[in-house]
């Protein structure tokens, strides 16, 4: 248990981190397609 609960809390960080992640590139995607859009 002692050993186990580092292990999990850094799971959880790094899919949190992880979402955070994704949800920002996917934002940039989205403004940068946007700025393709209306350059074109």
């Amino acid at each position: 248990m002692h050993h186990s609960l580092p292990f999990f809390f850094k799971k959880k960080v790094i899919e949190e981190l992880q979402k955070i992640f994704i949800g920002k590139s996917d934002e940039i995607l989205h403004t940068y397609r946007r700025c393709i859009a209306v350059d074109k």
